[in-house]
């Protein structure tokens, strides 16, 4: 079994979770609005801009549809990043580099210089970030650091206020199932929560989503129109049909509600194949995929892809 972090790591990790009441909006609009004082003091400031981030939000699936998103990129030849919460047993769950959790050494390196730095660089009015906001940085960190290809970042809480959402020019966006979800803190009806998950959208970067709810899809719609977002809602994963022969598609996580998340990661995956081959650096065999893709097909690595996904402790 191989080591786990060091357990002053894990303390000090553990000293960093909040005390607040979690449900207070206007510490937790605070909380986010620091995001760009603390980018510059671990000096990823202009990293962020460049960094190929996928960004998935939503309330129900939005795991799984990363997991399968990163085993698709994987399989077509990308070295990934994947940013997921919460980790099971071990903190570097959340932060895998090509399907593995980031090494110790490289984790722990990283953790040290960024602690050290928030904590030299801290002020009164902007002290030492949260636990997933520390977090999330710390992820950016690495994923810039290890020079991966693409990062698939999955939204804490909301999306609007989320730590995450820092990306200010994803590649490509996601909107998974929605539904009533930490209403303390999104909102007390589905629309509610839709503007907020809708909050990732941004100016001129594609949006993907599942069909929802109407009266959620309107404002989703809205959102996308406000920021001039191009929309998208997906078509079934059983509108497409195997590279090598018919159907169904095979999908390693178990379920129906799977097919629709496969589906989901399957039209992302796609989307940043075809912004990767229009700027010229698109992994090999990547415009036959996408010929694949409409002629109705699945790609051969896709597939694999969704049938080598695994998420252990997770139904969605």
């Amino acid at each position: 079994m191989e080591e786990e972090v060091d357990e002053r790591i894990l303390h000090l990790l553990s000293s960093l979770i909040a005390h607040k009441n979690r449900a207070d909006a206007k510490g937790w609009r605070d909380a986010f609005e620091n995001m760009p004082v603390y980018l510059q003091r671990v000096e990823l400031e202009s990293d962020v801009n460049t960094l190929p981030v996928i960004h998935v939000a939503g309330t129900k699936g939005k795991g799984s549809t990363c997991a399968m998103l990163e085993s698709m990129l994987r399989q077509c030849g990308y070295r990934t990043g994947l940013f997921t919460s919460p980790h099971l047993v071990d903190v570097r769950e959340r932060v895998r580099i090509n399907g593995c959790m980031v090494d110790k050494s490289v984790f722990e390196s990283h953790f040290w210089w960024c602690y050290e730095r928030f904590n030299s660089l801290a002020t009164p009015e902007v002290g030492v970030p949260g636990y997933f906001r520390f977090l999330t940085l710390l992820a950016l960190k690495i994923f810039v650091h290890q020079h991966v290809d693409v990062v698939v970042l999955e939204v804490g809480i909301g999306g609007r206020l989320d730590a995450t959402n820092i990306i200010p020019a994803p590649v490509v966006c996601g909107i998974t199932a929605l539904g009533m979800d930490h209403m303390d803190m999104l909102g007390d009806t589905l629309p509610k929560i839709a503007g907020e998950k809708a909050g990732i959208l941004k100016p001129g970067v594609p949006g993907l989503t599942v069909q929802q709810p109407e009266d959620a899809m309107e404002v989703i719609r809205e959102a996308a129109r406000h920021v001039q977002a191009p929309l998208q809602v997906v078509p079934p994963l059983d509108d497409l049909q195997p590279e090598d022969g018919p159907g169904p598609i095979p999908v390693g996580l178990g379920g129906e509600h799977q097919r629709m998340n496969a589906a989901l990661a399957v039209q992302l995956c796609s989307k940043f194949e075809e912004r990767r081959l229009a700027s010229g650096n698109a992994a090999p065999g990547a415009g036959s995929r996408l010929e694949l893709l409409r002629q109705g097909k699945l790609p051969a690595q896709y597939g694999q892809g969704l049938r080598d996904t695994s998420w252990l402790g997770r139904s969605t």
